[in-house]
């Protein structure tokens, strides 16, 4: 069984890794990844938005009910997002309530950012409070915000087996990629095609 720790990361954008925390059917999360603000810590550092002296000293300012409500927040805007990008995978348009969350948290996460010098010219540099429980967000949220207006927009799919509701970003050469993973989900659904061939015959 898949743990925050093993969770695969096939989306090829941190907002589609994030969205891919949860298993969802028909919208609604059927299985659930991030159970405690810990566990959010935990796939931040994995993915590389925290580093671990981050993860630690925000374990240690993080009053418990102020945790168990940025978790509550952070799921909510995982939700959205998944939305946002399923819809954009069918064709469809967004919800507005779902674009004025995007929007609300995108907002409040490029009030840290600041340009600086770097080595070849300058970057963007996340700053803000160390203490913020809302840090790991802000990567996510502007990530999302680059993609959902990138021309790579249209490469966005979500995995064709019945069972995994992943979403990843087709970078392969004809663009022609169903499955999340070809190690797991192709690979079962070639299982199953040959069962149902050798019923048949």
């Amino acid at each position: 069984m898949m743990t925050v720790e093993t969770l695969k990361l096939i989306g090829g954008a941190l907002c589609l890794d994030f969205a891919n925390s949860a298993d969802y059917e028909n919208g609604r999360v059927t299985q659930e990844y991030l159970h405690t603000y810990d566990d959010f810590l935990v796939w931040s550092q994995r993915v590389g938005v925290l580093s671990e002296e981050q993860v630690q000293h925000l374990r240690t300012v993080a009053q418990p009910e102020r945790a168990a409500q940025v978790l509550e927040e952070t799921l909510g805007l995982r939700d959205v997002i998944y939305r946002i990008f399923s819809a954009a995978v069918a064709g469809r348009t967004a919800s507005r309530n779902d674009l004025e969350a995007l929007n609300a948290a995108f907002t409040e996460s490029v009030r840290w950012l600041r340009i600086v010098a770097a080595d070849e010219g300058y970057a963007y540099l996340c700053g803000g409070s160390d203490d913020d429980l809302n840090r790991p967000l802000w990567s996510i949220v502007q990530t999302a915000a680059a993609l959902l207006t990138s021309p790579e927009l249209p490469l966005v799919r979500q995995c064709a087996a019945d069972d995994c509701s992943y979403l990843f970003v087709d970078t392969s050469r004809n663009r022609s990629r169903r499955w999340c993973d070809m190690d797991d989900c192709g690979n079962r659904a070639k299982a199953k095609r040959h069962y149902r061939r050798t019923k048949q015959a």
